[in-house]
């Protein structure tokens, strides 16, 4: 299962424990998209469904965070993990 982890600077305990504990996830194969603070807002989704960051801070930060991935498609994971976003639906 792909699981895509977004967040801010809170998902970096879940960063270290997959890292650093062989085999913690099991059959998950996480995906972190982490920004610090709430640089996560400058996400917006474009007309083909994808996940984009407006400014190039939050596109280095979730490309970093992510191993090389700059956007989001919700189609390519079987589910989400929002963590310490603080935003109010």
């Amino acid at each position: 299962m792909r699981l895509a982890i977004l967040g801010n600077s809170h998902a970096a305990c879940l960063m270290t424990a997959v890292r650093d504990v062989p085999g913690v996830t099991g059959h998950i194969e996480p995906v972190f998209f982490a920004s610090v603070a709430q640089n996560m807002g400058a996400l917006r989704l474009n007309r083909d469904g994808v996940f984009v960051p407006r400014d190039e801070t939050l596109k280095q930060q979730i490309t970093r965070s992510s191993g090389g991935v700059g956007k989001i498609d919700p189609a390519a994971y079987d589910a989400f993990l929002v963590i310490g976003m603080n935003y109010e639906i």
